[in-house]
């Protein structure tokens, strides 16, 4: 697993993907476990008030 950045026009999205063979298309792929959100809005929310 691992963190992925997707630039974006409206910034930063974050996500957590992971990688894995496909033993029926002879390729590796990639999954999405967790989709994070925009990194400006993730850090509103983790900064101390």
């Amino acid at each position: 697993m691992y963190l992925r950045k997707i630039k974006r026009p409206q910034g930063i999205y974050l996500a957590i993907q992971e990688s894995y063979y496909d033993r029926f298309s002879k390729q590796s792929r990639t999954r999405t476990i967790q989709s994070l959100g925009y990194l400006e809005s993730l850090n509103l929310k983790l900064r101390p008030a």
